[in-house]
Formats: structure tokens, C-alpha cells, sequence
């Protein structure tokens, strides 16, 4: 329990580093919202194992009625009959979830995913035959700015485990100090929020989703702003089976570059993409820096091998 509590401490100390570390040694750190999903897998480290999965053995038996339990029932997986899919908010910044099957004389866990606190589960058709769990999770964090996100994340179960096949931020408000940022007097922020549509289309998943975000600035935040930059896009996510994932499209890599991987305000390489390779668009991004406008442009892909980053917009030719 020790060792646990030590590298669970360590994660989130890391995660405050990385969240403000630009604030306080960098001029103009860049704003990106997914930055949620860095914290994601920083709160839920230490998590997994033994005890969780008691935890929601207990919750499936009814003998738990505390705190925020989620339970439903779908086909999730290739097992006789349907599953029951079981979720926990364990603290405020951890959560769970487990998937058992009911086919053999006791429920037999048949995966268990970390998460963060849980608002919602649901299961979602992705095409005949198959469906997936919709979860939406809160990533509430204050390190002396703040930092709220609602996001959804959807998942498929594939060899006794759940595979993420599309994420999405639903909303987002962050705001800091411009001293912070040598920024002179008052504050400023962000803030993003989604609408999103789920529909069918030949059978297929189908997201839509209408999206806005506000940069502002003021005396204070929950108050009336000074200023505001703002701007919306739409967007529609389709299930493609090759790509196991909710994709925009596919795209080609125009010219040798690197797939890339964030981490805080940094992008660091991965591994090396040769021109003529495609790939599926799952995401686009925008990095903004928090003194200008938007500083870089980049699109969330998958590769044929399996493996998930990020590319510059410049390096790749995107097709609907």
C-alpha cells in the first residue's frame, strides 16, 4: 500500500509539473485541451490490480451502495449472452470500470479498465454485431490555477481487454494569472465545449460533434470578461472496421516526418513515418499560445501498425 500511495503521489506531482511548469518558467505556454488525457493515465497509475477488482466484484454482488456506481448490460463481447459492464468512482480523481460475463455459473470478470471519476456509462451499437461502452469521466484538478474537463472516451473489448476507439473533450475551462506569464495585471482562460450527436449511417457509428472555444481575458475568472477571441467547427467521427477507430478520415503522409507524442507543453518523437504511408485521422489540434493566437497545427493518427501520435498538418494530405 505504500509503494502504491508513493508512485500514485509521484504521478500526480508529475502531472502538476507538467500542467504548470510552463506557466511559471515559460512565457507562453501552449493550450491544449486533451492535455486531460496526459492526466488521465497520471491519476489512474497506480489503480489496477487485485483490490479494484474486488471492489467491483463487490459492486456487481450489491454489496457496495456507497459513492457513484454505474451498472449496465450489453453485448459487448464474444461470450454467450450479454455482459454485465460495472463502474466506481473510487475518489475524486479515480474511477473503474469492469466488464463480467454472466454465460457460466458465477460472473466471471472478463476485463477492468483504471479511469477517472465516473458521470456516465452506456452501450453504444458501432455496427451489427458489435457494440462499445461510452464512458464519461471528470478530470477536476486545482494547482493553483484551474482545471476542469468533462470528457467522453469509447471503448471496444477485443482479447480480454477494452481498446479506446475515439475520445473527445465535451468541455474545458482553464484560467491562470497573467502575472504568471509576465502577462501584466488580471487573469485569463479557456474555455471549450462540445455538442455531440451519435447517429447511424449504413449501419455504422456515426459522431457529430459542434465545437467552440473561447480565449478570454479579465479582472477575474467567473467574472464579466474584457475581451474575447472566439471561434466554432463541426466535425463527424466514422467507425471504419480496418482502422479498428472512430476516424475523420485518412491521410497520406506527404513527406518523411515523425510520429510524435505530447507530453506537458512538449512534442517529442516516436517514430519515424515514410512518405507514401497512410494513415487514419482521428483528431485534428490546435496548440494555442495563451500571449497570441494559434501557434501549430497538428493531427491526432493512427498508422497501420497500430500505433497512435500526433503529425504536423504540413506533413500529411488529408482525405474525407
Amino acid at each position: 500500500m505504500a509503494k502504491r500511495r508513493l508512485i500514485r503521489a509521484a504521478g500526480l506531482l508529475f502531472l502538476a509539473l507538467a500542467l504548470l511548469g510552463g506557466l511559471f518558467f515559460v512565457r507562453a505556454p501552449l493550450l491544449v485541451p486533451p492535455t486531460a488525457y496526459e492526466a488521465r493515465a497520471l491519476a489512474v497509475m497506480a489503480s489496477e490490480g487485485a483490490a479494484t477488482e474486488e471492489l467491483l466484484e463487490q459492486i456487481l454482488r450489491g454489496e457496495r451502495e456507497e459513492g457513484g456506481h454505474f451498472r449496465v448490460e450489453g453485448d459487448v463481447a464474444p461470450e454467450p449472452g450479454r455482459e454485465i459492464i460495472v463502474g466506481a468512482s473510487l475518489s475524486k480523481d479515480r474511477g473503474a470500470v469492469g466488464i463480467f460475463s454472466m454465460a457460466g455459473e458465477q460472473p466471471r470478470l472478463l476485463a477492468s479498465l483504471a479511469t477517472l471519476p465516473l458521470q456516465e456509462i452506456k452501450v453504444v451499437e458501432i455496427e451489427p454485431g458489435l457494440c462499445g461502452i461510452l464512458l464519461r469521466e471528470l478530470l477536476d484538478e486545482r494547482f493553483g490555477a484551474y482545471f476542469y474537463t468533462v470528457f467522453y472516451t469509447l471503448y471496444t473489448y477485443e482479447e480480454g481487454a477494452c481498446r479506446e476507439i475515439w475520445r473527445k473533450v465535451v468541455s474545458n475551462e482553464e484560467s491562470w494569472q497573467k502575472k504568471w506569464l509576465g502577462g501584466g495585471e488580471g487573469w485569463q482562460g479557456v474555455k471549450d465545449t462540445a455538442e455531440v450527436e451519435f447517429a447511424r449511417e449504413d449501419g455504422r457509428l456515426v459522431i457529430k460533434t459542434r465545437e467552440t472555444r473561447v480565449l478570454w481575458e479579465g479582472p477575474e475568472p467567473g467574472g464579466s470578461p474584457t475581451g474575447t477571441r472566439e471561434r466554432s467547427w463541426a466535425r463527424v467521427y466514422r467507425w471504419e472496421p480496418r482502422w479498428k477507430a472512430m476516424i475523420l478520415g485518412e491521410g497520406v503522409v506527404e513527406e518523411d516526418t515523425f510520429l510524435q507524442a505530447r507530453q506537458g507543453n512538449r512534442y517529442v518523437p516516436l517514430e519515424k513515418l515514410a512518405a507514401g504511408e497512410r494513415l487514419a485521422i482521428l483528431d485534428e489540434e490546435e496548440v494555442w499560445d495563451a500571449m497570441g493566437g494559434a501557434a501549430a497545427e497538428f493531427y491526432r493518427v493512427k498508422t497501420a501498425a497500430g500505433s497512435v501520435g500526433f503529425v504536423g498538418k504540413e506533413a500529411v494530405s488529408f482525405r474525407r
